[in-house]
């Protein structure tokens, strides 16, 4: 098995985690990340992730249904937004993010930083939907590095 280094560059909001703290208010009392739409078995991003798509008013499972996946990747653009992991696979740290560029080892890509008016949008009622209220004041490019 080989191990790969990425470079992130993300537009949203760094949640922190991993082998850090969470970088969001409204923790418990143990500053433990608790949300009723956590399903212990899914984990708490896909969880976020099913939660999101019931909102944007996908809730199918069964995707040998003629159509399923088309309607899947409909409801995720209409959220437009996805969970980016960095840091490495033992300690995984998280973004909220509406834009992810990924520079792959031997990589080099010219970046266009024109922000999209849709993806604060598409952020705050992520956020809202989630019931997350991030440290960080507002959305912003992010820059981070993926080792696994």
């Amino acid at each position: 098995m080989g191990v790969s280094t990425d470079g992130l560059l993300m537009y949203g909001y760094d949640l922190g985690g991993g082998d850090g703290p969470w970088k969001l208010d409204g923790l418990s009392e143990y500053d433990e990340f608790e949300r009723p739409w956590i399903n212990e078995d899914d984990g708490i991003f896909e969880s976020a992730k099913k939660t999101l798509l019931a909102a944007a008013g996908f809730t199918e499972t069964d995707y040998n249904v003629d159509g399923y996946f088309d309607r899947k990747r409909a409801a995720e653009a209409q959220v437009g937004v996805h969970f980016e992991g960095y840091c490495s696979d033992a300690y995984t740290a998280y973004v909220i993010s509406a834009r992810t560029i990924t520079a792959s080892r031997g990589d080099c890509l010219l970046v266009d930083f024109t922000i999209d008016p849709a993806w604060n949008e598409k952020l705050a009622h992520a956020l809202k939907v989630l019931d997350l209220k991030p440290t960080q004041a507002e959305p912003r490019w992010l820059l981070a590095s993926y080792w696994g």
